[in-house]
């Protein structure tokens, strides 16, 4: 595997307007997207997650997938 596989925490944060890694797990975990954990306890994706969301759920667009997710009771 290489790095590029993965949306680390960072990329993530961004992608679902969080600014901390427990409201960007809570995000995920609301938004049944299954990560990992890195050493530093943050939250990682397999790229091929996110695509295959977008594709069955979103019409394979970022935005909507975003909308989604910031529409998610927090």
């Amino acid at each position: 595997m290489d790095q590029e596989e993965f949306y680390y925490s960072e990329q993530l944060m961004k992608m679902f307007r969080v600014g901390t890694t427990p409201k960007l797990m809570q995000v995920l975990e609301d938004a049944g997207i299954g990560y990992l954990i890195d050493g530093d306890k943050k939250p990682f994706v397999f790229r091929s997650v996110i695509r295959d969301l977008l594709q069955n759920n979103s019409g394979g667009n970022y935005e909507n997938i975003r909308k989604q997710v910031h529409n998610i009771e927090r």
